[in-house]
């Protein structure tokens, strides 16, 4: 299973600090990585309001990628726990 890196730690001032999440592993058409290139398998959930979702969408179509990975955007209506994603 590919490998998902998270951790949490308190520093010596006891303030919560998050290390930042990576995938350590590549999407290869070679079959070097663990995660198998087949339309379909990815989807792409983006919000407009964030920078970084915005450019994966924009590379996302540069690639010309629309067709095999499918694209959620998160909805307009937000509560203080989570985004809404319409149908």
């Amino acid at each position: 299973m590919p490998a998902l890196q998270s951790s949490a730690a308190r520093s010596d001032s006891e303030s919560f600090e998050r290390a930042p999440v990576a995938l350590t592993e590549r999407i290869t058409s070679d079959g070097t990585s663990p995660w198998p290139v087949e339309a379909g398998r990815y989807r792409l959930i983006a919000a407009r309001a964030c920078p970084w979702a915005n450019r994966s969408v924009i590379v996302r179509r540069l690639l010309g990628l629309e067709q095999a990975i499918s694209m959620g955007i998160a909805g307009p209506s937000n509560t203080t726990m989570h985004s809404i994603f319409p149908g």
